[in-house]
């Protein structure tokens, strides 16, 4: 059946309900796994801070780099590095 906006209802309703149900499954996958709330730079734009009292952890390992934030800079010939690292934690508690 047609409704106002000439669409079929049932067909609507449907496809609204797999793609709610889809994405409602794919965020409890990652908060299920810890991995909703990463913090993630989007297109190699910056970076972030964490601000704690106290961070708590195993297997801590920091890995130093020296690097440019802005990807597109590289190519230039002159560009500034500024210093970076990554850490990993098996566990972690902030």
């Amino acid at each position: 059946m047609l409704g106002i906006l000439n669409l079929n209802k049932k067909l609507f309703f449907w496809s609204l309900g797999l793609t709610l149900g889809s994405l409602f499954s794919v965020l409890v996958t990652l908060a299920h796994t810890g991995n909703l709330f990463a913090a993630m730079p989007l297109a190699g734009v910056g970076g972030f801070v964490i601000e704690a009292d106290k961070i708590t952890g195993t297997n801590f390992e920091l890995i130093p780099a020296v690097g440019d934030t802005n990807l597109a800079n590289k190519e230039q010939e002159s560009w500034t590095a500024f210093p970076q690292s990554q850490t990993t934690m098996a566990t972690v508690n902030i």
